[in-house]
């Protein structure tokens, strides 16, 4: 059985934290604030963006679980 791993991501993981949010839009439309269609249009700079929270002058860690390279949660 394999573990869920947990890491910090970076703005260099922009790809890996779109894919996994648009999962999630898809998959639990009611659990956010915004919409997959909303956000599917967002261009690879607002992802990278999002990511760079110094730069958003937010003071936190953006995670990502991994379950045998693959982002769920």
């Amino acid at each position: 059985m394999s573990d869920v791993k947990s890491r910090v991501l970076t703005p260099l993981d922009w790809q890996l934290y779109q894919l996994a949010r648009l999962n999630s839009l898809e998959d639990a439309p009611d659990s956010f604030g915004s919409t997959y269609e909303q956000e599917v249009t967002l261009s690879d700079t607002e992802w990278q963006t999002r990511l760079d929270l110094k730069l958003r002058g937010l003071d936190a860690l953006l995670l990502i679980a991994e379950l045998e390279d693959q982002a769920v949660g």
